[in-house]
């Protein structure tokens, strides 16, 4: 499956994702999420997982942008009482979590992340996913990078902003890009219903 739309600086491609980009794709999640030496492994148990859904963005021969999701709720590290809690309300519901949504930093504000986000929301209705679980990381600062684009894939349905939601980050072999070992940021994290994106 490839898609194709040109953007201003060449040609971008959307394809499924495979474990022939797992540098790429460490590299990104690195430089932009979490670094550790357990990331590499965790993206790679994902992308041989059968229900992982996972797109790239390439320009010009590189990957310049990806979205993934897993089923379940799959947060940066277990938060079993918060993980309970939504499988509560959400009893009989097939949940998928979004994993994460980057895009190269000069890449941005060319469409990638809606196009990433419109595929891979219309992959998950093709699974006849109704609901995804996200955890959009808050910055120490108060921003929340990836909360425009995913407020696009559907209606929050729960909400929960927790303060803290990284502090253990450390423990589990990661580190924040902007804190360091010891993350004071945050997470909104919802259950979206998802719209149609047709």
């Amino acid at each position: 499956m490839l898609w194709g739309i040109k953007i201003m600086n060449g040609e971008v491609l959307y394809e499924p994702i495979s474990l022939r980009d797992l540098e790429e794709i460490t590299y990104l999640y690195e430089t932009y999420l979490n670094s550790g030496i357990i990331i590499q492994n965790y993206l790679a148990s994902g992308m041989r997982d059968a229900d992982y859904v996972g797109l790239k963005a390439v320009c010009k021969d590189k990957i310049v942008g990806m979205v993934s999701g897993r089923s379940g709720i799959d947060f940066t590290y277990p938060h079993p009482e918060l993980e309970k809690e939504i499988y509560d309300h959400f009893v009989g519901e097939v949940l998928y979590t979004s994993d994460a949504l980057i895009v190269l930093q000069e890449c941005r504000h060319e469409g990638i992340s809606q196009k990433l986000g419109e595929l891979f929301i219309n992959s998950l209705r093709t699974k006849k996913i109704e609901y995804i679980v996200t955890e959009l990381w808050k910055h120490i600062d108060g921003t929340i990078p990836a909360l425009n684009p995913v407020s696009k894939w559907g209606t929050p349905v729960y909400t929960r902003e927790i303060a803290g939601f990284y502090d253990r980050l450390s423990d589990y072999g990661m580190k924040c890009p902007l804190c360091g070992d010891n993350c004071r940021c945050s997470a909104l994290v919802q259950v979206l219903k998802i719209n149609n994106m047709e």
